[in-house]
């Protein structure tokens, strides 16, 4: 059994490549952790897990290392830095991108790159508070919904169920109810929508989670349009603000010392730039979006939309109608 237990424990300090270990640094973990053995033994150990586990042995230099191979599927070897902080950064990206029964899952993984980062001194232990990631714009709270909202959601999409819901409509506040077959999750900024076909209908709906005021997995089997691709559906939605969503070459007229940043962050490969002195004439081939529009908007007079005239018209009424708000006298 003890020597078993210190294959295991053996297994678990080796890293993968290009990382490596040598015997003598092996043999002083494994005194930490009870294992009083010689750095002979230890090599005598690494030879026979070798013929079963995919090790590999550097010998260009002394003293030798050892490594697990790259791309091994075996999970035991031990997390370096780097990937301890990968694997962090990653749980909070996953926290809403996942089912919880998928996290839980990798809560060790995560305890463990946690762990490490802790206890060992490097320059990687206060990374993530030197290093983060800031959305653009105005930092608005997460819309707050009921945590078993998603699990049922999770649960529908993957055993292919339908879900029956109530919800609070945006439109009039009532409540509703509904069946619905979930077709997919969208997080969009703070809000998380459920992308759904309601039962008996064709259309796609959309429903953001905090409105969800009951749910639960139905028995009846989901309905799911053929060949349904999330990426199509978000990229073929239309607008809200009367733009057609169509591709455009939109042409505009720039500050030039607001609209200098395209050159070193330009809309897309299509962009063209000219300098005018005072202004810049930015042209590319964009869709035509709410994004767009409040991305102008953002810019406030420092920007005229030149072309399409669908843009310009559409960007003039927003204008008109704010100027009502700040008329004096």
């Amino acid at each position: 059994m003890q020597t078993a237990l210190r294959y295991l424990m053996m297994l678990q300090h080796i890293p993968r490549q290009p990382q490596k270990i040598d015997p003598a640094s092996l043999r002083e973990k494994l005194y930490r952790q009870g294992f009083d053995v010689s750095v002979r033994t230890i090599q005598r150990d690494l030879n026979e897990l070798s013929d079963v586990f995919p090790l590999v042995t550097d010998e260009r230099s002394k003293p030798y290392g050892w490594s697990f191979l790259a791309d091994s599927p075996i999970s035991l070897p031990s997390l370096d830095m780097p990937t301890a902080l990968a694997v962090l950064l990653m749980e909070q990206q996953l926290k809403l991108l996942l089912p919880n029964a998928v996290l839980r899952k990798l809560q060790g993984n995560f305890s463990a790159a946690r762990k490490l980062l802790e206890d060992t001194a490097s320059g990687y232990e206060s990374w993530q508070q030197r290093v983060h990631v800031v959305p653009r714009g105005v930092a608005v709270k997460p819309a707050e919904f009921q945590p078993l909202v998603l699990d049922a959601i999770y649960q529908a999409m993957e055993q292919g169920m339908q879900l029956q819901l109530s919800y609070n409509s945006r439109r009039n506040g009532e409540e509703r109810k509904c069946s619905a077959s979930p077709v997919g999750i969208v997080h969009r900024g703070a809000v998380t929508y459920l992308i759904c076909q309601f039962d008996g209908k064709d259309d796609i709906r959309q429903l953001a989670l905090q409105r969800i005021i009951s749910i639960k997995v139905s028995k009846a089997r989901a309905k799911l349009p053929a060949n349904f691709d999330i990426r199509d559906y978000l990229h073929g939605a239309r607008v809200a603000n009367g733009l057609t969503n169509k591709n455009a070459r939109v042409v505009l007229k720039f500050s030039s010392n607001v609209g200098h940043h395209l050159y070193e962050t330009p809309l897309n490969d299509t962009q063209q730039i000219q300098n005018n002195g005072d202004n810049l004439i930015v042209s590319a081939d964009l869709k035509l979006t709410d994004e767009l529009l409040w991305w102008l908007l953002s810019f406030g007079a420092q920007v005229e939309v030149i072309e399409p005239k669908e843009l310009r018209d559409e960007l003039g009424s927003q204008a008109s109608a704010m100027i009502k708000f700040y008329q004096y006298g």
